[in-house]
């Protein structure tokens, strides 16, 4: 069984939640060397949208991280490709 990955959200300021990747089991960071759990996309979302341009950011960032989400997968699935 290989990695799992999953898009997670973490509270930030002024009403914003800040996404990122957890693994499960821990992957060896590449530039540290050591075991990580995390890996922050550097993208955010609004917690509560409340007009119709807040909701289409919300939207268009999620499918964006998602689609990141399921490319880290494949890459730690197959590191040979």
């Amino acid at each position: 069984m290989g990695v799992r990955v999953k898009l997670r959200s973490k509270k930030i300021s002024q009403g914003r939640l800040s996404l990122f990747l957890d693994f499960y089991p821990p992957i060896i960071n590449t530039i540290t060397g050591k075991p990580t759990r995390r890996e922050f996309l550097t993208l955010t979302v609004w917690e509560n949208p409340k007009t119709e341009l807040e909701k289409l950011h919300n939207k268009n960032i999620s499918r964006e991280a998602e689609l990141m989400r399921m490319k880290r997968e494949n890459e730690l699935a197959k590191p040979e490709i």
